[in-house]
């Protein structure tokens, strides 16, 4: 249970000052790189008004060549629509895929899956004008969106695994760098002077198949996650030569003890279905906090706005600590929100590509022991895309009747979650996962305490009340 874990026995000197070795370097790189930011390419290829206008010239002249007449303006939006939300729609396919894939395929074998069909989707779209078939468009953006799904979990979920503990913030926020920097490659290659063009178009579609192929070429040489090989397949002796290759020397007993402590830590929460961890009562505030933080998240009003990605410092989060870059990062977008409203510019989204973005997948590895970490992310995943979902489907008709004011929404939603933030989540820098679980339960406690502590004491009572006459 929450409250009751082993002795965690105390840190190797050399482990609480690990280093970033080769191996898990390339293995961070690579991951990123074949399923972060082809995520972030996709999510940026279609929404620019030039893209826009070409890809829906397409789907007018193909109906008017099978149907000798014009479009109907409103079947050419529909089929827009498809296309625009079949992509957060197979995210959230992708998101309820998430948890049996990774416990049956493991972390690595899920992203060369999911990478082999993104590959397929590129092929589709990219020969969608050739073959004259819109369908393949809106089909394989349907896939690469199950796709990237499947990678916004499994990256961030994969690369904590395996960084140490001292490094697990700055390999946990990688995959973030990567998204928003395969947003802005799809920003500059859709240029009306590269392939923003009439015929550059299924080119710029079929390009997101280059991450994924080169990840398929090169990731299985890369290990898999040392703590799925020992709790959950349980392989002591590859999960040992899985350490030695990420840490660079052969002690890594002490790191293997770490390992088994939790897999007896956790053994009331082996096969944790997403139903039985709605059930679980141990869970709850686990539970209450990834959806806060993953709406919270996405109603800043980050999807609303043009992305204008700056500078992603990587090593901020371990050397500020989460707590405080989630408390700057939902503060400073509440603030951005109503100065965005006011000057009409897109303020919101350097406190989240800083802070809050990179920093809430991290914290939901942290907080989840090792079996049960997969079905968070599910849940955590299902809350991100329908969020997204939602905005992209509501967003501009909102906009059209207030126009900028609009952005005014978003700030209430950034003040409740920066207040739960500074209420409720205790710092986890720089500690194991068996102490980040016996944190929580000790700040569990303390508010269980203070609670009943108040109720206990009653409502104050007035200077009047205590002389007044007995009956």
């Amino acid at each position: 249970g929450v409250g009751k874990s082993p002795s965690i026995p105390p840190p190797h000197p050399r482990t609480s000052r690990q280093t970033l070795t080769r191996a898990l370097l390339l293995a961070t790189l690579i991951s990123a790189f074949g399923s972060s930011f082809q995520y972030g390419y996709n999510l940026s290829v279609i929404d620019s008004p030039a893209k826009v206008r070409k890809i829906s010239d397409f789907y007018r002249e193909l109906y008017q060549e099978r149907n000798t007449i014009n479009i109907d303006q409103s079947l050419l939006m529909f089929q827009w629509g498809l296309t625009v939300l079949f992509f957060p729609l197979g995210g959230i396919l992708g998101s309820l895929l998430v948890g049996p894939l990774v416990d049956g395929s493991g972390r690595k074998g899920t992203l060369l899956a999911s990478s082999v069909m993104v590959i397929v989707s590129a092929v589709l779209m990219g020969c969608s004008k050739a073959i004259h078939s819109h369908e393949f468009i809106i089909l394989g953006r349907l896939i690469v969106g199950t796709c990237a799904g499947i990678s916004f979990s499994v990256v961030p979920m994969y690369l904590t695994e395996m960084a140490p503990r001292n490094l697990r913030g700055t390999v946990g926020s990688v995959p973030y760098i990567f998204t928003v920097c395969g947003s802005l490659v799809a920003h500059l290659l859709s240029l009306p002077k590269l392939l923003g063009t009439e015929e550059g178009w299924p080119v710029l579609l079929s390009l997101t198949g280059v991450p994924a192929l080169f990840e398929v070429a090169t990731l299985p040489f890369f290990p898999e996650s040392p703590r799925f090989l020992l709790i959950q397949r349980q392989d002591m002796q590859r999960a040992r030569q899985v350490l030695k290759q990420l840490r660079g020397w052969d002690d890594v007993e002490d790191e293997l003890e770490e390992l088994r402590q939790e897999d007896l830590a956790e053994s009331t929460e082996k096969k944790m279905d997403v139903l039985k961890m709605l059930r679980c009562e141990e869970l709850r505030w686990h539970l209450v906090t990834i959806v806060v933080l993953m709406a919270g998240q996405q109603l800043s009003g980050i999807n609303a706005v043009s992305r204008h990605p700056g500078r992603v410092r990587t090593r901020v989060i371990d050397s500020s600590g989460r707590r405080m870059l989630l408390l700057v990062g939902n503060g400073v977008c509440g603030s951005a929100c109503i100065l965005t409203a006011i000057v009409n510019g897109p303020l919101i989204q350097a406190p989240l590509s800083v802070c809050s973005g990179p920093v809430t997948s991290v914290l939901i590895s942290e907080l989840f022991l090792q079996t049960c970490r997969s079905t968070a992310f599910v849940i955590a995943g299902c809350t991100h895309w329908l969020c997204k979902f939602l905005i992209a489907l509501t967003y501009l008709h909102i906009q059209a009747h207030i126009e900028p004011y609009s952005f005014l929404l978003f700030w209430p939603f950034c003040i409740a979650t920066f207040t739960y933030i500074s209420k409720m989540i205790p710092e986890t820098k720089g500690k194991t996962f068996l102490e980040i679980r016996r944190l929580v339960a000790i700040h569990q406690t303390r508010r269980i305490l203070l609670r009943d502590l108040a109720e206990l004491a009653g409502p104050p009572c007035s200077s009047s009340s205590l002389f007044a006459p007995e009956r």
